[in-house]
């Protein structure tokens, strides 16, 4: 029993275990906070969730994290293309998180509700 401990701690100590993520096959880096008004920015669905292209930069959340792609994964890299070759509009992609979009258009109706309020 000692044995198989030793060699779970030697195989902690060396890095070999970690924090488990989606995105294991490909790197990316932290950063502090997303770039201001990130959903304007053309987006596409990448494994489940939103990702923003935003100076050449595909960024996505990961619980409360913001990362960019430090090489930009295949998938996306055929969306850019086809919006750079302008074969489909980034604004009409079938793809776009249609849960950003209800969470927007949830937000303004509020900010409309409130205004009234406000209105004598």
């Amino acid at each position: 029993m000692l044995r198989y401990i030793a060699v779970a701690v030697a195989v902690a100590s060396t890095g070999l275990v970690g924090c488990a993520h989606d995105y294991q096959t490909t790197s990316y880096a932290e950063v502090t906070s997303a770039p201001v008004a990130i959903d304007k920015y053309p987006s596409a669905m990448y494994k489940g969730r939103p990702t923003y292209l935003f100076e050449d930069k595909w960024y996505f959340r990961e619980g409360s994290q913001w990362r960019y792609f430090l090489e930009e994964p295949p998938a996306l890299q055929k969306r850019r293309l086809q919006w750079e070759r302008k074969e489909i509009d980034p604004k009409s992609d079938p793809h776009r998180n249609e849960e950003l979009e209800q969470n927007r258009n949830d937000r303004e109706e509020r900010e409309q509700r409130v205004d009234r309020h406000l209105v004598p």
